[in-house]
């Protein structure tokens, strides 16, 4: 009796213990683990926006041939052009794929801009004892891109490249005139077309807004302008065999910030 006795002490001290530590073993295995933390998605649903900066192009001579009936007569450089002015408009694409923190997708854009520079300038006997002037002008009056966006993201901060195609409007206007009144003058507008490239780095606020600040590259070529010499010292002017040539490449520097807005991620 006795030994029984102090086996059935012995199993009670033994459940006293083991009860609370089987519990607490049971109530921490029930706790869920801690959710690892989301990263902000940029893939998904597409974007518009708009954007404004500031463009500067680069130095250009403006050099005047002229040729008789296709031979050569004369050449000179009457001035420079460096375009530069304000620019704004809006944008659309969509980021279509995120693998882990490398973005890829595509933007195309379109901005009203006044970039333009004018010159005049003088050479003195462009021709024996002829001293000829040449004014010129230079304006891209809109311009726009379409190119895919490749980056790597650190959670809401996305960096950037981006490259493709590029057209402009553009205004070209070119007057000669000299001692012996003879004249010449076009002025066309049209549309030329390049290339672009660049990159920026983006900021999502929220899924759906975020800022831009971007660098584009754009050179959208040269393009030929002639115009044939007329001789205006009687009235009216009468046209010669003599014609004038020029050439001006358009390529100029971006600088733009922008808002976004996406939805249907």
């Amino acid at each position: 009796m006795r030994r029984l006795s102090v086996a059935a002490i012995s199993a009670f001290a033994f459940a006293q213990v083991a009860a609370p530590a089987a519990a607490a073993d049971i109530t921490t295995k029930a706790e869920p683990p801690l959710a690892a933390p989301v990263s902000f998605q940029w893939a998904g649903g597409v974007y518009v926006g708009i954007n404004g900066g500031y463009a500067f192009g680069r130095h250009h001579d403006v050099t005047d041939l002229e040729t008789v009936n296709g031979q050569f007569s004369a050449i000179g450089t009457f001035g420079s052009l460096e375009p530069k002015g304000g620019f704004g408009g809006g944008q659309f694409g969509v980021n279509a794929w995120q693998y882990g923190g490398w973005v890829f997708g595509f933007e195309a854009d379109f901005q009203a801009a006044s970039i333009s520079d004018s010159s005049a300038g003088t050479v003195v006997n462009f021709l024996p004892g002829l001293n000829a002037t040449v004014t010129s002008t230079n304006k891209v009056e809109a311009f726009g891109t379409i190119r895919p966006r490749f980056g790597y993201a650190w959670d809401r901060l996305l960096i950037y490249a981006t490259g493709g195609f590029a057209w402009g409007q553009i205004r070209h206007s070119f007057a000669f005139a000299d001692n012996f009144n003879f004249r010449a003058q076009n002025s066309t507008s049209g549309m030329q077309a390049g290339y672009v490239i660049g990159g920026g780095l983006e900021y999502g606020f929220t899924r759906n807004l975020s800022a831009k600040a971007e660098y584009q590259y754009i050179d959208l070529g040269s393009e030929d302008y002639v115009a044939p010499l007329l001789f205006c010292g009687i009235a009216p002017c009468v046209t010669t065999a003599f014609v004038e040539h020029t050439s001006m490449r358009t390529n100029f520097h971006t600088v733009r910030l922008g808002l976004n807005w996406r939805w249907g991620n």
